[in-house]
């Protein structure tokens, strides 16, 4: 449906003259990217909504999306797999924060933040096959990637000894979870050249 829907587009442009005929491949995957890319944060917001938690959600997508953009990690092979991974990495995320007694000891989100940065700092970027990253655009990615998980882990670890924002902190310190495991199962499924 989305490669549909972006072929067509993409027809237009090119017979509307907006577009050369050879660009189409490039304008092709562009829309797609972008339509999946809305399919997914869409559903993500109206489940925050739903749930009650918009705020919580916005602050787990923009930390998880933010980090994950320049960390790279585990690519699913078509865009259904992908948003259903990242639905279940939202919603367990969501469940997990509400009803896991575990999560009300900092000691436990300080461990697991410790865990996720070294995985971040280790293995970010790690780049896919099917992309290549110069030197340079490994460099600047891996610095980007650390720079914004220290950022966000020291925001979530001060909030976890606040109580007004102490169930924010969680939504940034999943996010940097969730990042890290993606990282792993890229390494371990041998996506990275």
């Amino acid at each position: 449906m989305i490669k549909y829907c972006s072929q067509i587009m993409t027809k237009m442009l090119v017979k509307n003259n907006v577009i050369c005929a050879e660009e189409d491949r490039i304008y092709e995957y562009g829309f797609e990217t972008f339509l999946a890319s809305l399919i997914n944060i869409t559903t993500v917001l109206i489940i925050g909504v739903i749930s009650g938690r918009l705020i919580h959600t916005l602050l787990f997508l923009i930390s998880y999306s933010s980090v994950r953009q320049f960390s790279g990690g585990y690519h699913a092979k078509s865009h259904k797999r992908c948003f259903l991974i990242f639905l279940g990495i939202t919603l367990s995320t969501l469940i997990l924060i509400k009803h896991m007694v575990l999560f009300e000891s900092p000691l436990f989100l300080i461990i697991n933040l410790s865990i996720s940065l070294g995985i971040i700092f280790r293995l970010a970027p790690l780049e896919h096959c099917n992309n290549p990253l110069n030197k340079f655009e490994k460099t600047r990615y891996k610095h980007i990637a650390r720079g914004l998980s220290l950022a966000l882990g020291a925001v979530a670890l001060l909030g976890l000894f606040i109580p007004y924002v102490y169930q924010y902190s969680l939504y940034i310190v999943f996010a940097l979870l969730w990042v890290g495991i993606m990282l792993v199962l890229g390494k371990r499924k041998g996506e990275s050249k």
